[in-house]
């Protein structure tokens, strides 16, 4: 017999993480989302994060936000490119110092979310400001909530 007080903390754990609409949050790229009664709403904090380094796409209700260390891969091309032609720039600034420990972690990767209702995709916007992503999808105005008025049935 399992006590009481033991096994409810366990089962509401269990619950709240299958629970609709909850998730565990992908490794590095957390994200909070609200559907208000127009929009839907994405926020995702993203410090260090520059414009070039992030992108929103919204297709067939899908909106993916991909993050990514633009710096960190034109550097990974360059020295790519570099090795394939074994020939140095003479132009190229100097190497960047060898890291030595890493502590900080980079915040990168994708996450997809498939949306309830259709979205005016033309009408979307992303603004990245202070380590903040927030991005506003507006619903289809057909697939709105709308507040109908009653009438008593005289005319």
């Amino acid at each position: 017999m399992t006590h009481p007080m033991l096994h409810q903390p366990f089962g509401s754990l269990f619950n709240a993480m299958f629970a609709p609409g909850a998730s565990a949050p992908a490794r590095g790229l957390a994200l909070n989302a609200w559907d208000t009664e127009d929009a839907y709403v994405i926020e995702a904090e993203l410090p260090g994060r520059t414009l070039a380094d992030v992108s929103v796409v919204v297709h067939d209700n899908v909106v993916t936000l991909t993050v990514e260390d633009a710096a960190e891969s034109a550097e990974s091309a360059e020295t790519t490119a570099e090795k394939a032609t074994d020939v140095a720039d003479p132009n190229a600034e100097a190497p960047r110092p060898k890291l030595l420990r890493r502590e900080r972690t980079s915040i990168r990767g994708s996450r997809s979310l498939r949306l309830a209702t259709p979205v005016v995709a033309d009408d979307t916007t992303a603004v990245l400001k202070d380590g903040a992503l927030t991005v506003r999808l507006p619903k289809a105005p057909e697939h709105r909530a709308r507040t109908i008025a009653i009438s008593n049935g005289d005319a």
